[in-house]
């Protein structure tokens, strides 16, 4: 087989740490690099555990999952580690799946010929590393649940045993527990001075067939003829070189069909990955386009070639671990497929709205989401979370349920229909809040629709629409016969000469300002450029802001990092900063009447570079085009001149904002000092999802450590969603504690998928500001209709509660009842779904909310322009 020798900084790094290892005297023992090859739940990160503990000689554990400060890295950071650790005399071991020769190839070559190159093949029975797999929680790669058997199936049918030939001096292969100990108990034997027999150990068979077992397990072979060697898997696994490594240029996935991280990266920051490892689902191509997926030539069982099981597994493979649905009569058959799926896990949900409020926070956590409701009733219904959706660039999948094939064309009136023929109203309705449409109404092209839309919303970064009539999704076709290959996306390249005359402008631009600033908008994450633009404010030591929408894209803990440019309403100091700059750039940014204050920001144009993710604008002078956004900052970095005036303004005029006024014993709960408290809850371990309302106002003033998340929906600010959301979001992420700031007229909208939450499992902490009203449309326009019935919301819970699950619910008027509260449901209930009314006066807003809404209210207000 031809080796693919992957990027050539992969080469550099091999070539470098091979020569510097001959060139050295280290005067030490000669070091062993161990490769651990197993599929995800073999046991390679406790061997290395046992060993590492107990062997005397000097080891370094080099793992993908934990190797970018704690999470999940690339092939490249580590052979780079590897190249170090084997510099410095360490032994290694490389804790990554390496199933395959050409993932093993460049590790081989680090070090030269006096390291001895070890492989340790764990190749236990698959149902054992499906148990574990499934059963394991806090995975350091995030392979846990149902995601985890697909991963632990598609890896063990693909799956190259190593050989002598590769370059090992030793290969030991382990096929049960017993032979694990033995062989952890050699390496433990193995002194500073010991060595270990080279040549080939346990192996049963040369040509190590694919075992029979996972086949039986996750497919159900019904004879042993649909088990193939592994070696024929292996050659017909490669799909048009689609399993080739390439260096992509993704921030964060400098490899993605090599990696043991994360296959699409988060849609919201390329510093805070946590999505399902899918590493080896999905590869990509460099050339920018989404390709015409192709099957291989791995035939299913006929029987089982059908619809539904392709989208099931299409899902399983874009990292979808959990569809979030509500039953109809015409998507129940669909249904059945995607329980099925052993990747997959559905959620029902109370309604379809809440169902794509779920997928949208689902989405902003994984980076891709998806959702099933049943025709027009059901699509309509879920429509207004699409569009939502659409506002915030979230890849979502909404798949609908659609009517009988055979009734198209045919004059019928069907129920959940207007009452006319015309089957089309909601393809009609969703055109204008999805990048793309696909009406699945008949076998033939199926395949290409499905592969064609959810490959749309990858890389459009938008939701798609799939209709799927109901009686299509069993009917084996041959089309679906065969294993699909790889999803293939990629990033766009960007114009060299433009993007060379753009970096100039911007660069003589930013060079001549005296006091410049750089602002963060809501389209850096879309741009996959946040990395990009935080190395960009440490070459050039700006002044850093983010608009509102922005909040958590860049990390607060940076240095020069000055807060929330929002108007009027920024916090503290920093509109005087950004606003007298004599140069500002814009990064991403949606200037709308609810971020411009109501069109009241005090920027002039004439200073300002505005940076989209494929478009630069120079002051008033000239736009250049097919620019992506993250290319841009990567090349301006290098060009411009060290400037920290605007921050050192900065830190000569700010004056830290003071506490709260204590509360007296017993005062009435004020809503600063609610927020007080939340501020010291926060940590790398929460979220905080923030509702429409002065919550926007209230978390904008949360300083979030490093890791702690933040999201909440500012261009299309439809309330209710934070519900929805954070049932999608704590699915996404259950490692992390949500904690949710909800008012109580929002609240109402949604409330019901707290019952989703409960059935989940969810551990989140919801905060139900009870103020007896729509506060931010009071602020805008008051009248008699923002007054809302109000609800005993404990009650209501524990009613949805009924004892079934873990839920914990309590009602705070006071500081003392809220500082009990917390500390119950950060303690004794920390593994509760905790719901905490806090009762507090219907006058009680921020004062930024207060300037915010006289703003808006008068934008709303202005005349009609004459005519």
């Amino acid at each position: 087989m031809e080796i693919d020798r992957g990027s050539t900084s992969q080469d550099q790094i091999t070539r470098k740490h091979g020569e510097d290892m001959e060139e050295e005297e280290k005067g030490k023992l000669n070091p062993i690099m161990v490769l651990l090859v197993g599929a995800p739940g073999s046991g390679k990160s406790t061997f290395c555990d046992h060993v590492m503990k107990t062997c005397p000689r000097p080891w370094a554990r080099i793992c993908q999952d934990t190797i970018n400060n704690g999470k999940s890295g690339t092939k490249i950071q580590c052979l780079a580690s590897a190249g170090s650790a084997l510099k410095d005399g360490k032994s290694v071991f490389i804790d990554r799946c390496n199933l395959d020769r050409e993932q093993r190839a460049d590790f081989l070559k680090l070090g030269g010929p006096q390291v001895e190159k070890h492989a340790v093949v764990l190749d236990l029975p698959a149902k054992l590393c499906i148990s574990r797999s499934v059963k394991r929680n806090g995975h350091e790669g995030n392979l846990q649940g149902g995601k985890a058997a697909a991963v632990v199936n598609r890896m063990l049918q693909k799956k190259e045993l190593p050989k002598l030939g590769e370059g090992f001096t030793r290969i030991t292969f382990c096929h049960d527990e017993k032979d694990v100990q033995e062989t952890i108990n050699m390496y433990i034997a193995l002194g500073p001075s010991g060595s270990i027999p080279s040549g080939c150990f346990g192996q049963k068979n040369a040509d190590a067939k694919v075992q029979l077992g996972i086949m039986k397990f996750l497919r159900k072979v019904d004879s042993p003829g649909d088990a193939r060697s592994e070696a024929n898997v292996s050659q017909k696994c490669v799909h048009n070189g689609a399993s080739k490594e390439k260096d992509l240029g993704i921030e964060g996935t400098q490899n993605i069909s090599v990696r043991s991280g994360k296959a699409f990266e988060d849609v919201k920051d390329c510093d805070k990955v946590e999505m399902t490892s899918v590493a080896d689902l999905c590869s990509l191509p460099t050339n920018g386009c989404v390709s015409t997926v192709q099957n291989s030539a791995v035939p299913f069982n006929s029987a089982k070639a059908t619809l539904g099981r392709h989208l099931a597994r299409r899902l399983v493979q874009i990292g979808v671990s959990d569809v979030f649905s509500v039953p109809g009569d015409f998507n129940l058959t669909l249904l059945d497929f995607l329980i099925a799926e052993p990747g997959l896990n559905l959620i029902g949900c109370c309604n379809e709205l809440n169902a794509g409020y779920a997928a949208d926070g689902y989405a902003r956590a994984r980076g891709v989401g998806a959702c099933v409701v049943t025709f027009t009733v059901g699509g309509l219904s879920v429509l207004n979370a699409i569009a939502g959706a659409y506002s915030e660039n979230l890849p979502l999948i909404c798949i609908v349920g659609g009517p009988n094939s055979n009734d198209n064309g045919t004059n019928r009136i069907l129920h959940h229909t207007i009452g006319l023929p015309d089957f089309s109203q909601e393809l009609r309705c969703f055109q204008t809040v999805t990048c793309y449409q696909a009406v699945v109404n008949n076998l033939e092209d199926a395949h290409e629709s499905i592969d064609t839309a959810i490959s749309t919303a990858l890389k459009e970064s938008k939701p798609v629409y799939i209709s799927v009539n109901c009686n299509l999704p069993a009917i084996p076709h041959p089309t679906f016969s065969r294993e699909p290959a790889p999803f293939m996306i990629s990033p766009r390249v960007s114009n060299k000469m433009g993007l060379e005359a753009a970096v100039e402008a911007a660069a003589a631009f930013l060079n001549k300002a005296i006091k410049p600033v750089m602002v963060g908008g809501p389209k850096l994450r879309v741009a996959k450029a946040c990395n990009a633009f935080v190395e960009l404010a440490d070459a050039c030591g700006y002044a850093l802001a983010v608009m509102p929408s922005a909040k958590g894209l860049v990390p607060e803990h940076h240095s020069h990092f000055i807060g929330t440019y929002w108007g009027v309403v920024s916090t503290a100091f920093c509109a005087e900063i950004v606003e007298s700059a004599d140069a500002y750039l814009f990064a991403g940014p949606i200037f709308n009447d609810f971020s411009s204050v109501g069109y009241s920001l005090l920027l002039k144009k004439e200073k300002a570079i505005i940076v989209q993710p494929d478009r630069v604008t120079i002051a008033n002078g000239p736009a250049f085009g097919c620019i992506l956004m993250k290319d841009f900052f990567v090349a301006l970095a290098k060009r411009l001149k060290c400037n920290t005036t605007a921050y050192e303004n900065y830190y000569r005029i700010y004056v830290a904002e003071g506490l709260p006024l204590k509360c007296e014993p017993m005062e009435p709960l004020r809503v600063n000092v609610l927020f007080q408290h939340i501020q010291k809850m926060l940590s790398s371990e929460t979220a905080v999802i923030a509702e429409a309302g002065d919550s926007w106002f209230n978390c904008q003033k949360l300083q979030l450590p490093p890791a702690c998340r933040y999201e909440f929906q500012m261009q299309y600010g439809s309330i209710g969603w934070s519900v929805g959301a954070t049932l999608g979001y704590a699915q996404a992420v259950p490692e992390k504690r949500v904690i949710a700031c909800i008012g109580d007229g929002s609240f109402q909208m949604t409330a019901q998928d707290v019952s989703t939450m409960i059935r989940s499992g969810q551990k989140s902490i919801i905060f139900l500001i009870n103020n007896g009203g729509y506060t931010i449309e009071v602020v805008i326009h008051d009248g008699p209709y923002n007054v809302i019935k109000n609800w005993n919301y404990t009650a209501l819970v524990d009613a949805i509660h009924n004892g079934e699950g873990n839920c914990w619910t309590t009602k705070v008027q006071y500081e003392e009842e809220l500082v009990k509260a917390i500390e119950t449901a950060t303690g004794d209930k920390k593994d509760c779904l905790c719901f905490i009314e806090v009762i507090v006066h219907k006058d009680d807003t921020s004062k930024e909310l207060l300037e915010w809404g006289s703003r808006v209210s008068a934008a709303n207000s202005r005349p009609p322009n004459p005519q």
